[in-house]
């Protein structure tokens, strides 16, 4: 079976089924290069969402 045809079965499932089988494929990838935690993750987003940081995506 290739990627595309399992693909195609998978956009045939349930949302919670497809979640299911996203997390199991996501949880068997080597880990990134970088190690952030949640509360790291969350403080950065806070500093995009309140403008302390800019980014390529930013309005003026």
């Amino acid at each position: 079976m290739t990627a595309e045809q399992i693909e195609w079965e998978a956009a045939a499932l349930h949302a919670i089924d497809r979640g299911r089988i996203a997390s199991a494929l996501l949880s068997i990838l080597p880990h990134g290069a970088y190690d952030v935690s949640d509360k790291e993750v969350a403080q950065r987003f806070h500093e995009m969402e309140t403008g302390q940081v800019k980014t390529s995506r930013s309005r003026n």
